[in-house]
């Protein structure tokens, strides 16, 4: 028969081959055969060298019957050989074909369960040998098994399993799989490890979910609460099997996600949700929550091993089981790391085996040889869906029963638990688990779509929570546990969008109009609770909800009034739209958790407006010019100055004020190649807008923007753009052409200036629209911030981009795509963005550039998110008789803060009650935010008032004060376990933060006099 080493198996052969090539291999094995040779079999090569014998029977496995050509066959024949092909029998037909032709008069003994599962031991010992022989080839070379031992053991066991004295041949099997272990010892005494993974889904919880678990292999089972959740409604029994299991500990829970969600597609806080919403339902069926984090799907956050340690998971095992790329190592067990600063947490790392793969498993002596030689802890993972295993891995079990030479079964707790501690330290981030997206153009664009979607509504309603957590905790405002209940409801509905296999993501005309209205309401909402607060101000206020300043652009009705003290200051610009002189502009600064009343006139009061600002004397020497709209054509402010190609409508160039050099250029331009194949183009091959015209506007005395109309073709037979009176929507259409406008505005005071499109006419399936970019340097590196954190660059769609940032060492140029995530790099100085076609073939997208940002990752946010106006209580409807008014309120101010840009924090639920499902977007069912705000160390108990969620975003460590609303009697850090970690210096209402770069914690307030 063939070789016993796969190494020499033929390539490119079957799985049906290779295992009927292991079921030929282990079949001669058997007591019956060997109780009638009275020796061992032996393996030879299938060639004329290998085949060199006389008057013997030679079994012929399909796998390598195309070897035994012709010739070779006669020539066996003649000497003596009988051929015996095995043509995909099974192993017990294959055993009584064998006897029969070896010797028909020996009695084999009765048919019983006992002398079945003993035959099966032998076939697992062919197994062994083989696995071993593999194991000591690769460690030293050679494999000195004692033959003679080892055939004369397994001798008298098939001796004694004819007589039917099965203890004798449980005896003698027993030594002789002694006697490997022995042999394997030499080689290499160190234990290995094997981790037996059962995967589930909601689709393979029924009969075979159930045999799967009356299996007596230790097992770690990767399930969902979701899942556990159905197994209890749908298989009870399987579920009492599992409890019972779990309480005998001879199965562990892996996973730790109530559904598996694109977290990439998220926010930060997304993951913090996934993980409560999961512990909770854990709690509720009864279960204790998994101490070994497992996610499925290769849509892994960069900061999952921070996360995980703070929820009180003890390990972690990554590994791709369908699509996607997990980075892979020599060594499988290590230390997973955010960053270098950050805590680590235990990983398994690749090194997975299919139970159903018959390859995989015949060579599972090669692949544990590989960890004995590179590794303290030498791991592999072998896992499969319930009832769905190869007979190679039925051998591998039977044989582990019998000896460790293999490896030992061990649970995935346990194995955190009591394996010494990894030598290798790594950092992952997102860049490397790419994974697989849709190749249809129609899916890229409405995947593109929703992201922007979720983007927005995202971070407004966290932002929301944030704000409302805050003024609750000033103990003046009351409590409205039904708001915040109906935003977390939203919140969970938002990420079940991004479910894996969950197609509405592809959908997004069908919940993005129903979403933006919720969220509408819970921010008027919100600020009628609010109102009383603030003594029911009668003029507009602007609130923010983040711990950072913010400065704005808001629309107001009327003019802005003058106001006298340090509230004047935080007006910087105002001015009245020249199109709509009942409305003005004006440009302000928010504190952070603050807000900032704008004193506004109607038309006909005789209130005092504020004067306009006035360029000073030194401006004037300079040269510079009062308007935003420069008499050259370009638009600048005090930051920056913005060139727009008068016949093209390019963005030309991109200046930092008074300073010559280009930053950056740009243009949009359309791909004659869908979605997924334009990246693929020539750069010669894409078109330009033509029929270009240009408009230059005043919005007001702080703002200007220049409008660029035009279509994507040209036609030398039309009139020009300057001579055709029609727009230029109504000349695309009537040209059968797509055609775009795009807005370029600057306003007074900002460091930033916006690229808004619209247009029309586009088609999905026949080209693409891109916003593509180019500055001076080559040598510029470009970073990414995806769900609140820094990476490296991502593929496309592989997460949605909140912030690129293109850095040539003097300057810091960046670009807030506000969730456009489809990018690509033409070169090393060029960026091409998709942007996306809606399904009427409109485009409607918004980015921003800007220059020397100090909260870079904030800025970005801060753009998309318009301004939170609460207007007085006649316009909104609030009645004024129902609260106290409140006399000295201030007009602006602020409720808590950090005196570090670079640290931002916001505020988690604590003790919240349990959410109901509202239906609409997502029927998520209850879900509930920390299960409790108690803390403890085993010496001290602390029932927190508050809970911070502290970021450092821009990798420095330092030590931070964070002013909170009132006094602090004491603060830790905490994790989201109940367990006290760290405390924090407390002075009246500051709290001292020391942070280190890229720390992400938890820090539990309890208010009061120390």
């Amino acid at each position: 028969m063939g070789t016993s080493s796969p190494e020499e198996v033929p390539s490119g052969s079957t799985a049906e081959q290779l295992q009927e090539y292991h079921i030929c291999s282990t079949a001669l094995w058997s007591p019956r055969i060997l109780g009638r040779l009275g020796f061992l079999p032996e393996s030879r090569r299938c060639d004329s060298g290998g085949l060199d014998v006389e008057n013997a029977l030679l079994v012929i496995p399909d796998l390598v019957q195309s070897k035994i050509e012709q010739p070779l066959e006669e020539r066996l024949v003649l000497a003596g050989n009988r051929l015996f092909y095995s043509q995909s029998r099974a192993r017990k037909d294959i055993v009584d074909e064998i006897c029969r032709l070896v010797d028909s008069q020996v009695a084999d003994p009765p048919r019983s369960p006992i002398a079945d599962g003993i035959e099966e031991d032998f076939f697992a010992f062919g197994y062994a040998v083989m696995q071993v022989q593999q194991m000591a080839r690769k460690l030293r070379y050679s494999f000195n098994l004692d033959w003679m031992i080892v055939s004369d053991q397994l001798l008298q066991a098939s001796e004694q399993f004819h007589q039917g004295n099965f203890e004798e041949t449980q005896r003698w099997l027993d030594a002789a799989y002694d006697s490997l272990s022995q042999e394997r010892d030499r080689y290499c005494s160190q234990q290995g490890y094997l981790l037996h993974l059962v995967l589930s889904a909601q689709s393979t919880l029924g009969e075979r979910f159930s045999k799967e678990m009356q299996n007596e292999i230790p097992t770690s089972l990767l399930v969902t609460t979701e899942s556990l959740s159905l197994l209890a409604e749908s298989n009870p029994q399987a579920f009492h099997r599992v409890s019972e299991r779990l309480a005998e500990k001879s199965i562990s829970l892996v996973g730790g996600f109530s559904k598996e969600l694109k977290h990439t597609y998220l926010s930060e806080q997304s993951l913090h949700r996934s993980f409560d919403r999961a512990r909770s339902e854990a709690d509720r069926l009864g279960i204790a929550f998994p101490k070994v984090l497992l996610p499925f799907f290769p849509t892994i956050p960069g900061h999952l091993p921070t996360l995980a340690r703070l929820h009180g998971f003890h390990g972690a095992i990554l590994a791709k089981f369908l699509d996607g790329i997990v980075p892979e190592k020599e060594h499988a067990k290590l230390k997973w790391q955010a960053s270098a600063d950050t805590p680590s947490i235990d990983t398994i790392l690749g090194h997975l085996l299919d139970a159903s793969d018959t390859a995989a498993l015949l060579e599972l002596g090669t692949a544990m040889a590989k960890q004995l030689d590179y590794h303290q802890v030498p791991t592999l993972l072998i896992a499969h869906w319930p009832d769905r295993t190869s007979v190679v891995f039925d051998d591998l079990v039977r044989c582990m029963r019998r000896t460790p030479a293999l490896g030992k079964w061990v649970l995935a707790d346990e194995y955190f638990e009591s394996t010494s501690q990894p030598y290798w330290s790594d950092t992952f981030g997102t860049h490397q688990f790419p994974f697989s997206i849709p190749k249809q153009p129609d899916r890229i664009h409405s995947i593109q779509i929703s992201l922007l979607q979720i983007h927005r509504n995202l971070y407004r309603l966290e932002r929301l929570k944030d704000a409302l957590a805050c003024w609750s905790s000033t103990g003046n405002h009351p409590k409205d546990d039904s708001l915040r209940s109906e935003i977390q409801d939203l919140l969970c509905q938002i990420d079940g969008l991004a479910t894996h296999g969950d197609s509405r993501i592809e959908s997004p005309e069908q919940w993005s109009a129903e979403l933006d209205s919720k969220v509408v309401a819970l921010y008027r909402r919100a600020a009628d609770s609010i109102r009383p607060w603030l003594g029911n101000p009668s003029t507009p206020m602007v609130l923010h909800p983040a711990s950072h300043p913010r400065r704005l652009s808001a629309l107001l009705d009327g003019s802005v009034v003058a106001q006298s003290g340090a509230d004047s200051e935080r007006i910087l610009h105002h001015g009245q739209l020249h199109s709509d002189p009942t409305k003005s502009q004006v440009i302000l600064d928010v504190p952070p958790f603050g807000f900032c009343a704008v004193g506004v006139a109607s038309p006909g009061d005789n209130k005092p407006v504020l004067p306009t600002r006035r360029k000073g004397l030194f401006s004037k020497l300079l040269g510079h010019s009062d308007s935003i709209a420069q008499s050259d054509g370009s638009l600048a402010n005090e930051f920056m100055e913005v060139q727009i190609d008068p016949k093209k409508g390019h963005l030309r160039s991109l200046f930092i004020r008074d300073q010559r050099g280009n930053r950056l250029s740009g243009m949009v331009c359309l791909v004659p190649k869908p979605a997924g194949e334009h990246h693929r183009a020539k750069e010669s091959d894409s078109m330009s807008l033509s029929q270009v015209r240009l408009e230059h506007r005043n919005l007001s005395d702080h703002q200007s923007q220049i409008v660029t109309r035009g279509v994507f073709g040209t036609d030398p037979t039309l009139e020009s753009a300057q001579a055709n009176q029609r727009s230029i929507a109504q000349a695309g259409a009537d040209q059968g052409l797509p055609w775009i406008e795009q807005t370029i505005r600057l306003d007074r005071g900002c460091k930033w200036v916006e690229v808004a499109f619209s247009g029309g006419g586009f088609d999905r399936f026949a080209h693409a629209p891109v916003w593509r970019m180019i500055w001076p340097s080559q040598a510029a590196t470009l970073g990414m911030w995806s769900h609140g954190n820094r990476t490296k660059w991502l593929g496309p769609l592989q997460g949605c981009v909140e912030l690129i940032e293109i850095d040539d060492a003097q300057h810091k140029v960046y670009y807030a795509t506000g969730g456009l995530s489809y990018h690509h790099k033409p070169a090393s100085n060029q960026i091409q963005s998709l942007l996306p076609i809606h399904p009427d073939g409109s485009i409607r997208a918004k980015l921003y550039l800007g220059i020397h940002w100090q909260r870079p990752w904030e800025t970005a946010i801060d753009l998309f998110q318009e301004a939170w106006t609460m207007l007085p209580e006649i316009e909104s409807g609030f009645g004024a008789q129902d609260v106290k008014n409140r006399h000295g309120t201030p007009k602006s101010g602020w409720l808590a803060q950090c005196n570090h840009s670079n640290l931002r924090f916001s505020f988690l639920p604590v003790l919240p009650p349990e959410l109901p499902s509202t239906g609409g977007i997502a029927d998520q069912g209850k879900v509930s935010g920390c299960v409790s705000g108690v803390y403890t160390n085993g010496q001290e108990v602390v029932h927190a008032d508050a809970l911070l969620w502290v970021c450092e975003g821009m990798g420095k460590a330092s030590t931070a004060k964070i002013s909170l609303p009132k006094s602090v009697r004491q603060a830790w850090k905490v994790d989201f376990c109940g367990q006290l970690l760290d405390k924090i210096s407390a002075d009246g209402e500051s709290l001292t933060v020391p942070y280190s770069a890229w720390e992400k914690c938890a820090i539990a307030v309890v208010f009061g006099s120390p």
